[in-house]
């Protein structure tokens, strides 16, 4: 079968429910990817020129859950001991960590406690002003000052 660009997305959803190799009970929609569009019962009679789907476009069949009973009752069951497992791992990891962050506050093992440490003690600490690698500036020029006059005093006894 030919699909034309005057064909209507009807004639699309009869080509494919004969078409089908899976169960042809299952509901499903019809979606494109370029745009991102989903299809519905609205769309039947629109062509597919007037959906913007000519030249050329990819129409995608999304099978929609069953709502058959046997699959509600299977998965139903799952789902309530998937969610009971969830509660109950739940409680436990909180209870877990709430005990260790008990214990970890009764017995720290990370050293000794802040107050506990001794202080290491600075040598020289740095003051604002003083120079680096050297004497401050006003050391250094009395020390200059001693030594200026220790040799002139040297030449006044000789």
């Amino acid at each position: 079968m030919i699909i034309l660009a005057t064909s209507t997305l009807l004639t699309v959803r009869d080509w494919i429910q004969k078409n089908r190799t899976d169960d042809t009970r299952k509901p499903y929609k019809l979606a494109s990817q370029f745009p991102t569009r989903l299809f519905t019962e609205a769309d039947d009679n629109l062509t597919l020129k007037e959906l913007n789907l000519c030249p050329s476009a990819t129409i995608i069949m999304k099978p929609l859950k069953s709502a058959s009973s046997s699959s509600l009752n299977s998965g139903s069951h799952a789902g309530i001991i998937s969610y009971s497992f969830g509660v109950v791992y739940g409680f436990l990891i909180t209870l877990f960590h709430m005990l260790s962050g008990f214990l970890a506050t009764l017995f720290p093992t990370g050293g000794p406690a802040p107050h506990q440490l001794t202080p290491i003690p600075q040598h020289n600490p740095m003051r604002g002003g003083q120079r680096l690698g050297g004497e401050s500036s006003s050391s250094a020029s009395s020390t200059a000052r001693k030594s200026d006059d220790a040799v002139s005093s040297a030449g006044a006894q000789k």
